[in-house]
């Protein structure tokens, strides 16, 4: 059965309303294979015990469930009215149900239940598409481009999306081409609301980059070799995504985007020298792939493009795994892995549209990206490679045991549709990537199976307490650290985010702990003697014995 991944765009048909009963029909856009297409929907409200129900058969999967859950949450509490007893239903056509799974029900489902709430008319050709927490926060979905078209081409007139990036923009800009539509970017579901409801002024800035302001945090208070040994990681991919910066010029329309980058560029490097180099990099890393898919745009060149990515993955050397190594070389196997899956999941044919084009461009630029890092890190493992060697069987019935784990947290949470993680992690273990395999399930089991958003506010600030004071054992634990610590204590903290990459860091401590046991202790070596010296010890032991 082929997934669909939703994206919300709703348009008020009817809304019938009493405080807890009323109904409204509305509309879905998806993208089924390349193309979007628009699904009927059905939502109401009505006396019960306060619960969610979606109405379709097959059912949908569990985020699709999870994004109604936090959109509830999120209505309710913009419109400071106690939900009590009532029920939300939300139905999908019987004749695309089990093609829906996704979490982009978010911000819709919020604006449409604000409205049946409240008792107010929904704007008119009117579309939302976007995520949504059970703060408010407007989160950035996929298939914005492919929505969006979708929706040009049935004549509404405004599209409400989340705060875009800047490919995005560019590739929307050619809607504005040919259909008379107004791109509009939100921040929160209060903005949304107010320009859906109460005819609030919005400015269309899809040709506006505005400098990004100074980074205001404090100095990372840790750092040991580890860390230091991760610098040249960073540094390589600042000097990477400033060698792009000074090499773009303006699309037609979009002028000052050079500026734009350099202020990123600045303040990833006050990152970099405040000690949050994980950050930093990342930061290098994506505005590297937004810049190449950009530069790329007017010669949208897939075949050049992907035989020079795999130019540079080919050059990578192998790296034997050593005791002190091993955490740099896995991290390089992984990124290498990721590239490399980019490249063969990629299809590629003749005629393909111009927005197929740009995708498949930005593809290979994630590819590039990732053999860049992979790059570096191997690097690091070059250096230190002295020490014992590592067999990684070792590790094998560690990986499983991993593995395992995901299995039983999979069906526990009800999750229909694969991770990428738990996918990667198979293939690796099935290729003897025991320690990559690890590294993966792990990053599944942390950052992409939790509940987190129905943790109160005093809970969460202790456990990002106590975790922001220990300071991680493992390489990569203390690596991610410094991103967690970063979102943690920024200006607007991301607290949700960086509960996630601490407990992360911290299952990254206790699987190294545990892969560093099972690796057998080292034989002790004695020099090789000689055996005409031994030969002559023993004819001196002989000559003393005897004059004795």
């Amino acid at each position: 059965m082929k997934i669909i991944s939703i994206f919300l765009i709703i348009l008020l048909i009817s809304n019938s309303f009493s405080l807890c009963s009323g109904t409204t029909d509305g509309y879905v856009p998806a993208v089924s294979g390349s193309k979007g297409i628009i699904i009927p929907i059905k939502i109401s409200l009505t006396e019960g015990s306060g619960k969610n129900y979606i109405s379709t058969y097959p059912f949908v999967g569990i985020t699709t469930q999870e994004s109604i859950n936090t959109a509830a949450i999120a209505a309710y509490y913009l419109s400071n009215i106690e939900r009590k007893n009532c029920d939300i239903i939300l139905e999908f056509s019987e004749d695309y149900a089990e093609q829906v799974d996704g979490p982009s029900a978010g911000a819709a489902t919020s604006v449409i239940l604000y409205g049946l709430i409240n008792n107010l008319t929904f704007k008119e050709n009117t579309l939302i598409t976007g995520g949504i927490n059970s703060k408010g926060t407007i989160v950035p979905v996929g298939g914005i481009y492919e929505k969006s078209l979708a929706a040009t081409k049935n004549d509404f007139q405004y599209i409400l999306l989340p705060k875009l990036s800047v490919k995005e923009k560019i590739l929307l800009s050619t809607l504005k081409e040919d259909y008379p539509i107004t791109i509009l970017e939100f921040n929160t579901l209060e903005e949304m609301v107010n320009f859906v409801f109460y005819n609030s002024t919005v400015k269309e800035n899809l040709f506006f980059f505005q400098n990004e302001s100074k980074t205001n945090i404090s100095v990372y208070p840790f750092f040991d070799s580890d860390l230091e040994d991760f610098i040249p990681v960073t540094d390589y991919m600042i000097s990477i995504q400033g060698n792009s910066i000074n090499s773009l010029t303006d699309p037609e329309g979009f002028e000052g985007l050079p500026e734009y980058y350099h202020s990123m560029l600045n303040n990833t490097i006050e990152l970099r020298n405040k000690g949050y180099l994980f950050t930093a990099a990342n930061r290098a890393f994506l505005d590297y792939i937004d810049i190449s898919t950009i530069s790329g745009i007017n010669d949208l060149d897939i075949e050049d493009k992907k035989n020079k990515v795999l130019s540079c993955l080919n050059s990578l050397p192998s790296v034997e795994k050593t005791k002190d190594n091993f955490q740099w070389v896995i991290s390089s196997e992984l990124r290498e892995y990721w590239a490399r899956d980019k490249i063969d999941t990629l299809i590629l044919y003749d005629d393909m549209l111009v927005e197929e084009k740009y995708f498949a461009f930005n593809e290979l630029s994630y590819a590039d990206a990732w053999c860049h890092v992979a790059s570096a890190l191997r690097e690091v493992a070059i250096e230190k490679s002295i020490g014992q060697k590592i067999d990684e069987s070792i590790w094998k019935d560690y990986a499983q045991k991993t593995l395992d784990e995901v299995s039983i947290v999979q069906n526990q949470k009800g999750h229909l549709e694969e991770d990428y993680h738990i996918k990667t992690a198979v293939i690796l273990f099935n290729n003897g990537k025991y320690g990559a395999s690890i590294y993966d399930s792990l990053y599944y089991l942390e950052l992409e199976s939790k509940d987190d958003f129905f943790i109160d506010e005093n809970s969460i600030d202790t456990l990002l307490e106590n975790y922001s004071q220990t300071f991680p054992s493992s390489v990569w634990g203390k690596i991610y650290h410094t991103q967690a610590y970063y979102l943690h204590k920024k200006e607007n903290p991301n607290k949700f985010s960086a509960l996630d990459i601490y407990r992360y860091a911290d299952s990254l401590d206790k699987a190294n702990d545990g892969m560093i046991l099972l690796i057998p202790e080292e034989e002790e070596k004695f020099p090789c003697v000689p055996s005409f010296i031994l030969l002559f010890s023993l004819f001196l032991s002989l000559i003393f014995k005897n004059s004795i």
